[in-house]
């Protein structure tokens, strides 16, 4: 499999290019505008990343976990979720499973983004008149996990498989990137649907307090071994304890808690099918105290002991986070 022989970071040379030495690392002196946009591919149970400042990129991964951090702030990527970072934002991630986890990395260069955003905005006249320039401005999203869906999946796969055959097909990435951004486009538009369940007036007040939200959803994603407390999840998001409970039952109709427990639920699958540890390992590494409290609440939910999963598998299936 071929990869950059660009000068960049371990990390970065250690991941799968689509297309040829096309390498973006903010660690390398490389000319960053002379970079085209690109793809990556990775898969490994060992993986750290160091710290990077991105351009517009998208991470997924296809199974397991990776934890991330954007600045300050503590998110976890699963097969339900992708995150979008901004240009600019500093970010590194770690993977640590006993299974290896799959993923991919799409970065964007700056000029694709700009003109895309004039292609969506612009007037038909306008791109007829002039068919090659491109907006002023820059394409930002809320920067946090995002639900997946069908559509999503199906192209982050089409991603996969193109690195995987090592075509280095410019033409072939660059349409599937441009159909990203238009899909990643709709569904932050869409976001503005959720956010308007916030119960104030004020879109910039309802975009923030939707920003906060998100930041704290995604705290809770990459610290759900730990005892969480409402007070502590909405410190994470500047909140009062009772303003961030109203909020975020509003955006995502349940409670913080609910939350919690489907998330560990989820956890708990993952790791009773593809690990090795003890029921009494993954208790406490879902945030449980005893085994005891773990099997009856997995129980209650599922049908099944944590054993009887592991050993027979479950049909058992997750309703939507509505993020």
């Amino acid at each position: 499999m071929k990869k950059s022989r660009v000068q960049v970071c371990p990390f970065c040379q250690s991941m799968h290019s689509a297309l040829e030495d096309e390498v973006y690392c903010s660690k390398s002196n490389l000319n960053a505008d002379i970079i085209k946009s690109n793809a990556f591919y990775y898969k490994s149970n060992k993986l750290f990343s160091g710290k990077h400042i991105g351009r517009l990129t998208v991470k997924m991964v296809f199974n397991g976990y990776q934890y991330l951090k954007l600045g300050k702030h503590d998110t976890m990527l699963t097969d339900r979720n992708y995150l979008i970072i901004n240009p600019g934002q500093e970010w590194n991630s770690e993977i640590d499973s006993e299974k290896e986890v799959e993923g991919l990395t799409i970065a964007f260069h700056p000029t694709l983004c700009k003109q895309f955003i004039y292609a969506s905005k612009a007037s038909t006249r306008a791109l007829l008149d002039n068919p090659y320039n491109m907006a002023a401005e820059s394409l930002t999203f809320f920067e946090h996990t995002y639900e997946n869906d069908l559509f999503l999946r199906q192209l982050f796969l089409q991603f996969k498989k193109g690195i995987l055959r090592q075509t280095n097909d410019a033409l072939f990435f660059k349409e599937l990137k441009f159909t990203l951004l238009e899909a990643l486009f709709h569904k932050h538009l869409h976001t503005e649907l959720i956010h308007n369940r916030i119960p104030v007036k004020n879109s910039s007040l309802q975009k923030e307090l939707f920003r906060r939200l998100g930041i704290a959803k995604d705290y809770i994603l990459a610290n759900i071994e730990k005892d969480l407390l409402l007070d502590d999840i909405g410190y994470t998001a500047a909140l009062s304890s009772f303003h961030f409970l109203r909020l975020f039952k509003a955006v995502y109709k349940k409670t913080p808690h609910q939350f919690i427990m489907q998330e560990r639920l989820k956890k708990a699958c993952y790791l009773l099918k593809n690990s090795s540890k003890t029921i009494d390992e993954i208790s406490i590494a879902i945030g449980y105290k005893n085994h005891s409290a773990f099997s009856r609440n997995f129980k209650r939910h599922t049908g099944l002991t944590p054993l009887s999963f592991r050993l027979y598998g479950s049909s058992y299936s997750f309703q939507s986070s509505n993020q």
